[in-house]
């Protein structure tokens, strides 16, 4: 993704999220920068997980390390937290797990609300909730159920 005038390019190795850095998209790609885990955050960054900028500028990345964890951790300009950590452990929590694995999780914003999708697990069934505000608070969230009609006899 191009952000910050640079090209950005994070993955994760062996449970640690690392992020790679060009001026182009053809390279010279930097030496990995590990991103540093906020000491905010009850689990570590994993491997799950993806990048949302808001229209302010600001960006996010958004966290899912197993079955209960998943958050959301603003960046500063050089792709390390800046302290502010939006934890959504709340969204499946033990020992039901109500959305299986909540994993994959991406976001958006859209006429003002801000959308969290994510699926139950490999096998799929993406979920959406969406907010009025970037928040940690379960009530700021409505949950929309699927994303998509699981049940349209048209589907492949």
């Amino acid at each position: 993704m191009y952000h910050h005038n640079k090209y950005w390019h994070f993955f994760s190795r062996a449970n640690t999220m690392y992020y790679v850095t060009a001026d182009h998209p053809d390279g010279t790609w930097s030496n990995p920068v590990k991103v540093q885990n906020p000491a905010q955050l009850p689990y570590e960054l994993g491997y799950d997980n993806s990048i949302f900028i808001d229209d302010d500028g600001k960006w996010y990345l958004v966290v899912k390390n197993g079955r209960p964890n998943n958050g959301i951790v603003e960046l500063d300009q050089n792709g390390q937290p800046t302290g502010v950590v939006f934890d959504l452990n709340w969204l499946n929590p033990p020992p039901s797990h109500a959305y299986s694995w909540a994993e994959g999780p991406v976001m958006w914003k859209y006429k003002g609300y801000y959308y969290y999708s994510f699926a139950r697990d490999l096998s799929g069934g993406q979920k959406v909730m969406r907010s009025r505000k970037l928040s940690a608070e379960k009530d700021d969230w409505e949950m929309l159920g699927d994303f998509f009609n699981v049940n349209d006899p048209l589907k492949h």
